[in-house]
Parts: structure tokens; sequence; C-alpha cells
């Protein structure tokens, strides 16, 4: 090239010493440039080298000019590597110099930014070769780190399955880099246990179904019932019912678990009508009571393979399982890489096993064990063991791909080319398979696994053609097979096989995505129905934009209905990035506000009210409505984004839009509409202390609220607009002064919430009534509340409320006796709180962590929370515990050290009188006037006290007592 040379070690053919070899090949050339020059003159050249992937592309130029186009960032580092040597040297980068270990002597010159380049690089100048024992100790300078082989663990997932056999259920989790042999060693426990009586049930995980809900569930049940893809949906059913009636299963549970595997049931087993939720819980209930039956005729294996690729609903129903696993004769088994999380790690009967790599000794067994029969070259055994690594795909794997290349005629000994990393192993394999590496391809596109009939639909290439390249595949172990035609199932032997095989297409891609969607759509409508997001992942990869879009909208509305709220959010939002690409027009408008409405009370289920995706996703929408005017829209929306602002507590933003939405209402007089706005201005009233107007609000919403035709609410504001009402009543009423009609709008808005049957809508009463419960100081009711919350949240994955449920709980169990562990529950729950970006009740939970520091006997603390609280208030005018906050502080000003402050306290204990006052709040005002007639009482002005509290008291409804009411009249009786 010019003055210049570009040199290609590893392409057209790899070989493990490639490093190595460029090495030598740039200290013979600096070498032999300079012993050209005629005498007297000096002749130097200067070398970079880097080690990486690059793509070789067609011809350039013509006669001696052509040269090979390549692109990549290798060539360019070289490049760039090369400007920094100084005359007569050679300069590698970083892999370069891992890749020669001791074999030559390096000079360190430290970090370099170079043009072109992102983040700072290191760079070595080659100084010569190293004088060394061995090619093995020069790779490997560094002693071996100890590492064991799989004898001690499968001896433990014996140990287990025994104990699982005895009835005590068992999970173990193994954790693992890719290749390092987790299926390997499930495989042999599968052995192990080949001869004993139990039931072996596989679950397989796929970076393509990551988005599918169930779908390894799915997969599992199609293959028991043992589908055909032509056959009709009553063949199926007579499947389904050969499998499922044996176990007792119900019409009900055969309705389900049909609809569950896309098969429609007709008029056998007509659909249910539930509620997508009670849908999802039924179904669940019927797969786990099946997993029963099937438990109690034997021991059961279940193996669930590549967790980290897992949907959320499926992980959903395997947290299920986990919790009830106790006295079930199961073991489970869970596969997944380290990035995952496993969320069981610590429970009872769990055990997790992290696999390292294995040892020379292990290492050379297993690859001799490949080698039985053949031959390897003459310390080819022992190179293969050293630049594995110990992970035993790539032992396996390149001692495959020694052996192939030992066969080719041309090999000969000590240079039988080694691929120096799994990939170009796998593609050095492929590259000599022509035809099996077109299939692969092909393959790779459809997913980690396909079937032959979808290949075959969309390879182009001819039937022989195809079926020597399965073949070729499957002989040299690159790929399984199970199944007879034309249901035959292909599934490639590991991951990496099939991303080695996909990063091999380049720009051929998008036509085969296309040509598979496209074939789907035509062929497989029963994929289109059940699996919208498998044709959305083909249409976005070939650039089909449109039908991207629209697939992923089908996807998350389908996963919406479900209750699957992460996989809504997930395909929802990539619909609206691929629709936002095109030209704006109102049609589109509409649409993205309808997708983004969706998203918004998805985010509210996964992330909570305040959260930044929650926000983004209604201020958008809100800017839709804007410009599109009035649509069907329009109140969700509205009210999606003043709950953002409500939890937040950005009053007068709520304000604002309380009056907005309210206004709107009621230019278009709808029931539905004017109940959302009434429901919105008596929730913002009511924050703000506002407690008539909010009481005035509320039942006018309860009163325009109607079961029957609002049921679907829930779904569209995210709670039942009637629970929600009626939880925000109790509020009101019991600060009113009115704890009898609180009680019964508290059982009320319980037993509704439990009639819908929507989570979120029970979540929010049992908040409510378990926050109700700490304020009117009946710890009983808190903790009973708040417990059933707390299990409710821990399941359905609320954040939010199980934040809120550890705060009440934490008090109650502080108030029960239990100071220290209430505090430190508080603390947690707060922190939870607070992390979610909410401010709705801070100032309230902190008057409850305040009230456990005192009830410790830490006054001091409970007087700095409380100024924290009080501080809260001011700043974001949510006003509603205002009073309580000031008697709270009055009542720790008097419990201070040395006869604490009656001065400040009864100052207190008066401002608290008057906002409460101010407030209406008569709950409030009785419970800072019993405070107070206190302090009087120990000064001994019995009459000024006992004028205080008679009227307060006398204002409650005789013959229902509360707490508060209680002291008021023991106070009562003893200042008479």
């Amino acid at each position: 090239m010019g003055d210049g040379v570009l040199v290609y070690f590893g392409w057209p053919q790899a070989d493990e010493a490639d490093p190595e070899r460029a090495v030598r090949a740039a200290l013979a050339t600096l070498e032999e440039v300079g012993k050209a020059a005629s005498a007297g003159e000096r002749l130097v050249a200067r070398i970079g080298i880097a080690s990486g992937l690059a793509v070789v592309g067609d011809l350039l130029g013509a006669g001696a000019a052509q040269e090979q186009a390549v692109i990549g960032e290798t060539p360019n580092l070289a490049a760039r590597l090369q400007s920094l040597a100084d005359p007569g040297c050679a300069v590698i980068d970083a892999q370069t110099r891992r890749r020669i270990g001791g074999l030559f002597e390096c000079r360190e010159l430290g970090e370099f930014h170079l043009k072109g380049l992102s983040g700072a690089l290191c760079a070595w100048q080659v100084l010569g070769e190293a004088l060394v024992e061995s090619r093995f100790a020069a790779m490997h300078a560094a002693s071996l780190s100890p590492l064991v082989g799989r004898d001690d663990e499968l001896e433990l997932l014996l140990r287990r399955w025994q104990q699982a056999k005895d009835g005590e259920g068992q999970v173990v989790l193994i954790s693992g880099e890719p290749g390092i042999g987790k299926s390997r060693l499930i495989a042999a426990l599968e052995e192990r246990v080949t001869g004993e009586a139990h039931l072996r049930l596989k679950y397989f995980c796929s970076p393509h179904h990551r988005d599918s809900a169930l779908q390894p569930v799915i997969a599992r049940w199609q293959n028991d019932a043992g589908f055909v893809r032509s056959e009709s949906a009553d063949a199926r059913l007579d499947k389904l019912e050969a499998v499922l009636l044996p176990l007792g299963a119900t019409r009900e549970e055969v309705t389900l678990i049909a609809e569950l595997l896309g098969v429609p049931g007709g008029e056998r087993y007509p659909p249910l009508e539930l509620t997508s939720e009670r849908k999802k819980e039924q179904t669940f209930g019927a797969l786990n009571r099946i997993l029963d039956e099937r438990a109690r005729r034997s021991a059961v294996l279940i193996l669930f393979e590549d967790a980290h690729w897992a949907d959320p609903s499926s992980l959903e129903l395997l947290d299920r399982l986990i919790m009830r696993l106790a006295f079930l004769p199961v073991m489970v088994i869970i596969s997944f890489r380290p990035e995952f999380h496993a969320p069981w790690v610590g429970q009872a009967s769990v055990s997790l096993m992290a696999l390292s790599r294995l040892g020379p000794r292990q290492a050379t067994t297993l690859a001799s064990q490949v080698v039985v029969g053949q031959a390897l070259p003459a310390g080819m055994l022992e190179r293969i063991v050293a630049q594995t690594d110990g992970v035993p795909l790539f032992i396996e794997e390149l001692t495959k791909a020694v052996l192939e290349r030992a066969r080719q005629p041309d090999s000969a000994g000590s240079a039988l080319s080694v691929p120096s990393t799994l990939q170009a192993s796998l593609m050095a394999r492929l590259d000599r398979l022509p035809v099996a590496k077109q299939v692969a391809q092909i393959g790779a596109v459809l997913g980690r696994e396909f079937s032959n009939e979808l290949l075959a639909a969309v390879a182009g290439i001819p039937e022989a053609a195809l079926t020597q390249g399965l073949d070729e595949l499957v002989s040299a172990g690159l790929a399984f097979r199970r199944g007879t035609p034309p249901e035959r199932i292909y599934s490639f032997k590991h991951a990496l096989v099939q991303d080695a095989a996909y990063g091999s297409l380049l720009r051929s891609t998008q036509k085969l995505h296309s040509r598979i969607a496209k074939a789907l759509e035509e062929r497989w409508p029963d994929v289109v129905e059940t699996q919208p997001e498998l044709l959305a992942h083909h249409f976005t990869q070939a650039g089909s934009i449109e039908h991207a879009a629209d697939y992923w909208q089908r996807a998350g509305e389908r996963a919406f209905r479900r209750s699957a709220a992460a996989e809504a959010t997930g395909h929802l939002a990539k619909s609206i990035e691929l629709w936002r690409t095109l030209p704006e027009d109102r049609a589109q408008a509409v649409r993205e506000l309808h997708l983004q409405t969706m998203l918004g009370q998805g985010c509210i289920a996964r992330h909570g009210y305040a959260a930044s995706e929650t926000a983004a996703a209604f201020a958008r929408a809100r800017d839709l409505v804007e410009s599109l005017g009035d649509v069907p829209q329009q109140f969700p929306v509205l009210y999606g984004f003043w709950a953002v602002q409500y939890v937040r507590m950005a009053v007068r933003e709520q304000q604002n839009l309380a009056r907005h939405i309210l206004a709107l209402a009621e230019q278009h007089p709808d029931p539905e509409r004017l109940c959302v706005a009434h429901r919105i201005c008596g929730a913002t009233n009511e924050m703000t202390g506002e407690l008539p107007a909010a009481r005035e609000h509320l039942e006018q919403a309860i009163a325009l609220y109607d079961p029957e035709r609002h049921g679907s609410t829930a779904f569209t504001f995210g709670q039942d607009l009637g629970v929600a009402v009626l939880s925000h009543l109790v509020w009101v009423l019991w600060l009113l002064g009115y704890p009898d009609q609180a009680s019964r709008r508290q059982a009320e808005a319980l037993a509704l919430a439990r009639r819908v049957g929507h989570k979120n809508t029970l979540g929010f009463a049992l908040m409510y009534s378990a926050m109700a419960g700490a304020y009117g100081h009946n710890a009983g009711v808190a903790a009973e509340h708040s417990a059933s919350l707390l299990e409710l949240a821990r399941e359905q994955k609320f954040d939010l409320w199980r934040a809120g449920a550890t705060v009440v709980k934490g008090w109650a169990t502080a108030r029960q006796g239990h100071g220290a562990v209430g505090t430190a529950a508080i603390e947690r729950g707060l922190a939870e709180w607070t992390g979610s970006g909410a401010e709705w009740m801070r100032p309230f939970f902190l008057s409850l962590l305040a009230d456990a520091c005192a009830l410790s006997g830490d006054v001091l603390r409970a007087l700095g929370e409380l100024d924290e609280a009080i501080a809260a208030v001011e700043r974001t005018g949510q006003r509603w515990p205002d009073a309580e906050l000031h008697r709270l502080r009055g009542q720790f000003l008097t419990a201070l050290p040395d006869c604490g402050r009656p001065g400040e306290a009864s100052a207190a204990f008066q401002s608290a009188i008057q906002i409460a006052r101010r407030q209406s709040a008569k709950s409030w005002e009785l419970r800072a006037a019993t405070s107070l007639a206190r302090l009087w009482r120990d000064e001994g002005k019995h009459a000024d006290a006992c004028n205080l509290l008679v009227p307060v008291y006398a204002w409650f409804t005789e013959g229902f007592e509360t707490p508060d009411l209680k002291e008021a009249k023991a106070m009562l009786d003893t200042l008479k």
C-alpha cells in the first residue's frame, strides 16, 4: 500500500501461533531492511501489530495494485501503533502482548489516546526473542491458580437429590461463565439418576424469547403433549386431555393450559370470563397443582437452564414454585451466567454452586476423551490445554477442530494449526464444511433452536444440499437434532456456536431476517398470534420499521392483557422507538399516544408512580394529548400525569392539574370522567389539609361510581376508581372526626378490592388501611394490613407498596415492644420509599420513625426526625399530618431529660390545636387537646385542662371507641 505493507495473519487460514509469527516476521523485517541500504546510507522501517477481528472483503484495484478491502478496528489500530514506533522498532497492542506470553522481551510504553479509537490503549515495544525453557513456560509465566474438577459438585447434586426424594424440596443454583460446563454437569446428574423412578422436566431459555412470557413453559408442555404443527385444534385438545385428565385436571385447568399453549378451545373448552390478572393467577395455580399431583406420584427433577435469558413471567412462576417447595419431593436445578442476579440465594433449602475452571489435569482428561480412537500430533494435547485456560467448552471445541484439521491430506505434525480463540475454532470448522456453514448461518438467524420446516422455507437452497448441511452440522458436533421429519428440530450445541455463525453473515442478515418474518406471516399464523415478538424481532433486524413497530405493539398489548408488566413495557418501548423514526403525522401521533398510555400504566406496575420511566411516559403522552385535542386517552393520560405529581408531591402542579381536569369533565359530563376528576380533586385537597373540600369531592365521586360500568377502570387508571375513592375517604373521615364512618368505608374498600381482583388495586387498599391503623394508633390493625400488603408486594414485585408496608409494620413492631427491630425496619422501608422518588407520605413516615425512636428512649433523635418531617411539610405542602407533627414535637419535648421543656411543649400543643381547627381535623385536635390537658394537669391547671378537652371529646359519636377516645376519656375521668 504505497510505501507500506499491510499483512494479515490468521486470514484466510487461522493458526494458533499467529501472534508469535507476526512478531517474528516483524523482527526479521526490521533486520533485513536495515541490511538493504547501500554503504554509507541508513534505511529503517517501523511496524505496528494489533490482534483482533476484521472483515476482509472484495478485491480492489488491478494487477500488482490489487488488495483486499478490510473493515474493522484492528487494521486501524495497527496503523496507529506503527505511527508510535520509533524508526527500526515494532510496537504491539495489549491483546498481542497477552498472546505471545514470555516468548519475547517487551518494554511497556504506557497508555496512549490514538486518533479514531476510543479510550486509552496500552502499547509495548518488542525488544527481541526471549530465552525460555519451554513454550509452555513462556505462555504461562504466572502459575495457574488451583482449580478443581466436577466430582465434588456432582456429589453435592446427588445428596440434594436424595433429600428431595425424601420429601425435602431442594433448589440448586449453578452459576458459571459461558462454556464452563453447567450443562455438562447437569447431564452427568441425569446419567446418574437414569435408573431411578422419577419425572424429569427440562426447560430451556433462549435470547430470542427473553421477551416472550412463559415461553420455556409453553415449549415444555407442547413437547410433553406431542403437538405436530399441521394438526387440528381438536387433535391438540385430545393430546392435552391425554396428558392432563389422568392427573385430575379440571375442565377449567384444561381450558387455561390450552389457552396458554395457543390452542383454541372451541365449544369443548370455551374461554373463561376472567380478567387478565385473574386468568394469570389461575393459570399459575393450575400449573402448580398439576406439578403437586405429579410429585405425589414420583419424585420430580426440574432442570431450568440459561435463566439469564428467562422472561420475567417464567421467573415469577419459578419464584412461586421455590416458595412452596419445602415439603415436595422435587429438586429444581437452575443454571445461569454470573451476570444474572438469582433472587433465591440465601433461602432455605437453596444451594449455590459457582463453577470454576478446570485444572490442567482435568482439562487434559477432557481433551483426551474427545480424542479417543484418533491420533493427535506430538505435543498437541498440551498445547490445547494451555490455550483453553480450563474452560471445558473451549477444550472440547478446540480439540475437535484440531482433529478435523489433522484428517486433511495437507496437514503435517508440528505445523498443524490450532485456532487461538473459540470463535476462530468454530469458524475454522465451519469453513471446512461449506455446505454446513451456509445452513448454520441461516439457522443462526432463526435462533438457538429452529425447525427443519422453517429452515427449508427460508434457506433458498436445494433440498439435497440442505439435508447434507444439516447432517454435517450434527456429525461435526455443532448441533443436536430431535424428532422426525417434517417436525424435526435442530438446536445449536452452544449459544457461542450460533453467535459465531451469525457474526459471519454480515450484510446478508437483513435479507434473511426479512425472509423469515414473511414466511412466518404467510405460513405460520399461530406464531403470529402467540409470539408476535418473534416477528417483531425479525422485522427489526430486517430494517422493516413499520412492520417491526406494529408487531412490537401487538406483543406489548398481548403482554399487557396478560399482566406481564415487564414484557409489556419492553415491547411497547421498542414499538414507540421505531414509530418515532418515521415521518410525523396525526395517525402516528394517535398511535404513539395509545402506546405511551399503556407504557405509563405498565411502568406504574413495574417501577412505581414516581419513577423517571413513569414520569417520562406520561409527560410525553400529555404533550401528545395537547397536540391532538380531545381524544379517548385524554383522561387516562391526565390522570397518570397527575398521579406522578401526586406521589412526587409537586403540590402546585397537582392543584393546577386537578382544576384543569375537573373543568374538562364538566364541559362534557360523563360519569366516569367526573368520577376521575372528583377523585383527583379530593385526593389533592386531602394532601394539602383542605379536608371538608376533600370530603365533598370524594363523596361526589362515590355517588358517580358504578361497579358494573366502571369495573375495568383498574386497567385504565392503575386502580379501580371505587376502591381508590373509598380509600381516600377513609383518611378524610377519620381526620374530620368520624372514625365510625371511616371504619365502615375501610371495610367497603377492602371488600371491593378483593372482588375486583386487580392486584395493584388490592395493594392500594391495603396500603391505605395499614396507614389508617398507624395514624389511628392501632398497632394491631396496622400490623395485620401491612403484613398482608408485604406478602402481596413480594409476590407481585410492587416495590413502592413493599417499602410502605415495611415502614408501617416496623412502627407496629416498635409499638408492640420491639423497639430496635421496629426502628431498623422503618429505616429500611423509608430508604426504599425515598429511593423510588416518592415524597408522598414521607413526612408521616418520618413521624412514625420518630415515635419508634422515642419508644426506645432516644428522644433527641426523635426530635431530629420530627424536625425533618416538619421541614418536608413546608417544602412539599402536604399539610394533612402537620397538626400531628407539632403535637409529637410537644410530646417529645416533655420527655427530655431534666424535666423537659414544658413551655416549648405547651406552645407546640397549642400550635397543633390551631392547625387542626383550621383543617377541621377533629381527630388531630382531640389528640393534641389530650396531650395539652395532660401537661396542664401536671401543672395543677385542672379546670383549664377540663374546659379544653370536654368540648372536643363531646363532639365524637358515642358508642364507637378508638385508642384516642379511650385516652381522652381516661384523662377526663382523672381531671374530674
